[in-house]
């Protein structure tokens, strides 16, 4: 939960999602929260915006995916840049300190780099423009599929091409471990980036948000 809005993210079973919203609220209830933030997707259909009484949209997330045979197009990083795979104490303490930078989160202390770095996995990647570490992100292999995630770069080092190259380190390692299909969810400051590099929108999901008090008792009318 972040302040007074609680952020669900997963709900189990199979019921009819505007079931589902309405013990999320109630949950959002339970925990003191004053909004409650849920994500749907394609898969969720008959949903349009709208469809929920008292809930509205706040974002809407793209769907991307990539021939991973093909690749991405266009990349042509500069001879300062480079992009290395996370593989030991020191990178992962660079990649947590320079994701929390780059995603304006607070900067994680020694014990929390010490306490997280059993949870490294294959696919971490830090950016560093000039030896300086300005960019972060992952990907993780499922079967065949690449689901890229996480990346992002410190405000000073925007425009110069960092997410780009993220976006082509990741996509090369993956189809050199097996994979043949990127898939990634954008947010609107970077889909159209990914678009103009090969990939292409195939769906789409809403970001919806819900007061967790007001006429019903915070129920969907």
């Amino acid at each position: 939960m972040d302040g007074a809005t609680a952020t669900v993210m997963a709900v189990n079973g199979a019921r009819p999602v505007l079931d589902d919203v309405a013990a999320i609220l109630e949950v959002g209830r339970r925990v003191g929260a004053e909004a409650v933030e849920f994500t749907l997707g394609p898969d969720d259909s008959g949903v349009a915006p709208g469809d929920i009484s008292g809930a509205h949209v706040t974002a809407t997330v793209d769907i991307l995916a990539i021939d991973l045979e093909i690749g991405v197009l266009g990349v042509n990083p500069s001879p300062e840049l480079q992009v290395d795979e996370v593989r030991t104490l020191d990178q992962f303490a660079l990649y947590e300190r320079t994701s929390a930078a780059a995603w304006g989160y607070p900067e994680p202390t020694d014990a929390d780099i010490r306490n997280s770095f059993d949870e490294l996995r294959p696919g971490w990647f830090l950016a560093s423009l000039a030896d300086l570490p300005v960019g972060a992100g992952g990907y993780t292999l499922v079967d065949e599929v690449a689901r890229l995630w996480g990346a992002a770069v410190v405000p000073s080092a925007r425009g110069k091409g960092v997410y780009r190259e993220l976006i082509a380190a990741r996509t090369r390692d993956a189809k050199a471990h097996g994979g043949t299909l990127g898939l990634v969810h954008a947010m609107a400051t970077s889909s159209p980036v990914l678009q103009r590099v090969g990939f292409r929108k195939v769906g789409e999901q809403r970001v919806y948000r819900a007061a967790c008090s007001g006429p019903h008792g915070g129920r969907p009318a």
